[in-house]
């Protein structure tokens, strides 16, 4: 990466920014190929999820990722740069075309460094499996560098600071005029343009979600309950015969918006669904992936599949979460305590826990990191669900790439099982639809290196009127299949109630 970090003057000026793009132009007229021109301005935080509804278009390529109880955000649309990636070297290839384009990038604005999100940012996406059954919607990966970023996250002081970061691809006959007129009307829209709507709280730390009340649990006769359930004792079969020790089978719940809920297709805007679940799962992460072609994948995902922080005090450190074993929110404060204990004290889930603790340890000692674990998982209450949770943290010697840390760890055994291969054989014989995007990793790397990735799960597949809501259930040795149907239906129901 060329970057310039004393150029930190204000690029509001035209003939300033002008000069930046022209130098680019040279060294791509250098080196008789394209480069990536970002700049980073630096601005006052706004509500990300305006950001995502007012500057992007729906059937544009886009993407929003929010973690409102840590105050961290970021929103980026249309494409200076992409890569798609399929096969069992897709993550590696992801990488090389993140290096490959870092290695090009020339910043102006804010140093990188700086504020975070300053220089490009690369959107990263994945199915599932490697080499996915069907080609439908998010059937590949892909790696984007976005035209427009806006991020903001609290500094060290504690203090929200947001950058907006513009990148252009410049080869030799790019024209500078246009470009810097598109880039600073673009920086008025965000500074100014924006719609007044409902203050914005950035971010609520520290809140404890109180259990839903008001959605009644997803109809078994939407839910085709005799499928899953068959499933689900095939799979004890294959436990008690030792071909696993644990699968995750999923469902999928296909609806038309407006014949089986009676809402208006409007209801389905990504925004208004992601204001839901917002508001519903602050200690989530809200996401959406816009594929371009008017299809959005989004949820409120609970679990990190990894952060990377390359830069910090002390080196660089991995963080993750060993998330597995679950039951549902009381509906009183007495109850809740109640079933939570319950759940601490459950010799199924805490083995079912444990299975995916113990994975992920050992994916980060074979990455050399020196991992902290608590010695007992804690509870971590959702709106309608508690998991039993355990951070675990790795410290690394050395820098690494972010997407062999990916790679390490998906997918977990909090979404495939274990043995892995013998799982993943599982999931294909026994679940009756292509996983897509569904329990996969998606999230951001920044110039830097750093990144972070959360796991496509409590999610859904939007195209017009039509949803496609995912669920999944761990089996492990005292599952039954009634009890699996009836998680199913308590994890749709966060879907659902977003939806109405």
């Amino acid at each position: 990466m060329l970057s310039a970090p004393d150029r930190t003057i204000a690029f509001e000026s035209h003939k300033t920014l002008y000069r930046a793009i022209k130098e680019t132009i040279e060294a791509a007229r250098r080196s008789v190929s394209w480069q990536l021109f970002s700049i980073s301005f630096d601005i006052s935080p706004v509500d990300p999820l305006g950001v995502f509804d007012a500057l992007t278009a729906v059937d544009g390529r886009n993407f929003y990722f929010e973690k409102p109880d840590r105050g961290e955000a970021i929103v980026a649309w249309d494409e200076a740069a992409t890569q798609t990636v399929t096969g069992g070297r897709r993550f590696q290839e992801a990488q090389a075309f993140v290096d490959h384009c870092r290695g090009r990038s020339h910043h102006f604005g804010v140093g990188i460094g700086d504020r975070g999100f300053c220089g490009p940012t690369f959107i990263c996406n994945f199915p599932f499996l490697d080499s996915p059954q069907g080609q439908g919607p998010f059937s590949q990966g892909t790696v984007t560098v976005p035209r427009w970023c806006y991020g903001h996250r609290p500094d060290r002081q504690g203090r929200l600071r947001a950058i907006f970061t513009a990148v252009r691809r410049i080869d030799p006959r790019t024209a500078p005029e246009p470009l810097c007129h598109e880039i600073l009307q673009q920086l008025d829209r965000l500074c100014h343009g924006l719609p007044v709507g409902v203050p914005w709280r950035g971010g609520r730390p520290g809140m404890v979600t109180p259990p839903l009340r008001s959605v009644a649990p997803v109809p078994v006769a939407l839910l085709r309950g005799e499928t899953f359930e068959a499933a689900v004792a095939a799979a004890l079969e294959d436990i008690q015969r030792q071909r696993l020790r644990k699968v995750v089978l999923a469902h999928a719940l296909d609806l038309e918006l407006g014949r089986a809920l009676g809402l208006d297709p409007a209801v389905g805007h990504p925004a208004t669904l992601l204001g839901n679940l917002r508001d519903r799962y602050p200690n989530c992460y809200s996401f959406a992936l816009g594929d371009g072609q008017g299809r959005t994948f989004l949820g409120a995902s609970p679990e990190r599949l990894v952060r990377l922080d390359q830069t910090g005090p002390g080196g660089p450190r991995l963080y993750t979460e060993a998330l597995a074993g679950s039951a549902p929110r009381g509906t009183t404060p007495q109850e809740d305590r109640v079933i939570g204990d319950r759940l601490l004290r459950s010799p199924k889930e805490l083995y079912e826990h444990a299975l995916v603790a113990d994975f992920i340890v050992g994916c980060l000692q074979d990455l050399g990191a020196t991992v902290d674990r608590p010695p007992q998982p804690q509870l971590h209450k959702l709106a309608n669900i508690q998991h039993l949770h355990a951070p675990i943290a790795g410290h690394l010697k050395h820098p690494l790439d972010p997407l062999a840390a990916v790679a390490a760890l998906h997918p977990t055994p909090a979404v495939a099982g274990t043995p892995r291969d013998a799982a993943i054989a599982a999931i294909a014989r026994y679940e009756a639809f292509d996983r897509g995007p569904y329990a996969a990793p998606l999230g951001w790397i920044d110039s830097q290196g750093n990144a972070e990735f959360a796991v496509g799960i409590r999610c859904a597949l939007l195209d017009g009127d039509r949803a496609r809501l995912y669920g999944g259930a761990g089996i492990v040795a005292g599952s039954t299949p009634q009890r699996e149907r009836a998680e199913i239906q308590l994890k749709l129901q966060a879907l659902l109630a977003a939806l109405v």
